[in-house]
């Protein structure tokens, strides 16, 4: 095309070559020396995880050279008295000039299904970055309040706020071979966002009910302003 810009929408091929790896500090195994071995805290210890994508140009049929470099960090944090403060920090970088599918593609969630690992308020498609640094914070209260209101205390439930948020940018190189693609995907700009939320978890067990609202980037007539889900979280 005169300019520049590619329709990934309807043909795109790629090879790529991955490389994961996982530290999980003072993490301990059940059956340490099995190929299959258990983590023992897995749940509760800070974990690094890094990941290298190379995209191969010509290999069986692959049109991209890229590199994709991603970097998580999660944690969670007891406070005495008042519950827990967990945390889940993501950021990642694109080498190379490249369509949006192999950039990063931001997870939305358009249902009413609480989810933990996607934006809960982003559309499906609504934004994507080639360098970007997102962020999930909840703390949970475990009751710390709820448990004073007499009659509710023998409920058993539980508090929960949390945050979500990404910053990111698309050079100018990849938002020219995106430029086809802008009426379905936008490039997150320089402002972040961010959505918050208030939750009650443990309702009978086994669900979790949020209300939560759109911070930032509101002047999407297709995406909601605030939004109540529900879930599932067992406890036990």
């Amino acid at each position: 095309n005169k300019d520049n810009s590619t329709d990934t929408l309807s043909k795109l091929n790629e090879t790529e070559l991955v490389f994961k790896s996982r530290w999980a500090f003072g993490e301990k195994y059940l059956d340490k020396n099995s190929l299959f071995r258990s983590s023992l805290n897995s749940y509760s210890i800070p974990v690094l995880q890094l990941e290298y994508v190379l995209g191969v140009k010509g290999f069986l049929g692959s049109q991209y050279n890229y590199h994709k470099i991603t970097v998580a960090f999660s944690d969670i944090i007891p406070i005495n008295t008042i519950g827990r403060f967990e945390m889940r920090i993501q950021a990642g970088k694109v080498f190379g000039k490249v369509p949006f599918l192999l950039s990063e593609v931001h997870d939305g969630n358009q249902t009413y299904i609480y989810s933990n690992t996607a934006f809960n308020m982003m559309n499906d498609y609504e934004f994507y970055s080639d360098q970007y640094l997102q962020w999930n914070f909840s703390h949970h209260f475990d009751g710390f309040f709820l448990n004073r209101i007499p009659g509710i205390r023998k409920l058993k439930l539980r508090e929960v706020i949390h945050t979500r948020g990404v910053w990111g940018n698309v050079s100018n190189a990849n938002k020219e071979i995106n430029a086809m693609n802008k009426s379905f995907i936008q490039p997150l700009g320089k402002v972040p966002y961010i959505e918050v939320g208030f939750g009650i978890e443990n309702i009978l067990k086994f669900l979790r009910y949020d209300v939560m609202w759109r911070v930032t980037h509101r002047d999407n007539p297709l995406a909601p302003k605030w939004l109540m889900t529900l879930g599932l979280q067992f406890n036990f």
